[in-house]
């Protein structure tokens, strides 16, 4: 895990000297708290709360192109998972407001006996108020779908779920990187 995390803040470093030097926007670094709406579980309508989560992020926005990467740590209807989610997609602004419209893949894992692989495919929809320099608010909805597929070997059901993520955060930006 510790091993994980160091590679993704190296690539968050690379992303925002790349980000320097290319004039574009620098890094920014999200994080939030994420309940989810759970839609279906094991193939059946399943409507309730499907977990809390924490997450954090960091990417760059190049052009209207967004790139960004994180981890995110939840409850889920089979226990806790860790997944790390990166998403692309495209960035939207006018004057203090970002919309960023973003497709993700995010493998991970459920921490399970035995802890198994998980992976999850989504898309969404992030709104970013930046109320003072280097902060901003942010908010965003989606749609997600998680499977867990060796749980099947230990279990009677299906591990796949379809939930909306919810997320209310907060954007910061840091002013320089490096000396």
């Amino acid at each position: 895990m510790r091993r994980v995390l160091l590679l993704l803040g190296l690539a968050a470093a690379t992303i925002a000297h790349a980000a320097d030097t290319a004039g574009a926007p620098r890094l920014a670094v999200d994080i939030g708290v994420v309940p989810r709406v759970g839609v279906l579980y094991a193939g059946a309508l399943d409507p309730g709360m499907a977990g809390l989560g924490l997450a954090a992020g960091a990417g760059a926005a190049f052009g209207l192109f967004v790139v960004d990467a994180g981890v995110e740590a939840s409850s889920a209807p089979l226990g806790w998972q860790v997944l790390f989610p990166v998403r692309a997609g495209v960035r939207l602004s006018r004057g203090t407001v970002e919309v960023d419209v973003l497709g993700e893949g995010a493998p991970g894992v459920a921490l399970t006996r035995p802890v198994l692989f998980a992976a999850a495919l989504g898309a969404v929809v992030r709104v970013a108020w930046n109320v003072a320099p280097g902060f901003a608010l942010t908010a965003s909805v989606g749609a997600r779908y998680t499977v867990v597929p060796g749980y099947a070997a230990f279990a009677a059901a299906d591990a796949s779920t379809l939930d909306i993520p919810l997320s209310l955060g907060v954007r910061l930006r840091p002013r320089s990187i490096g000396p």
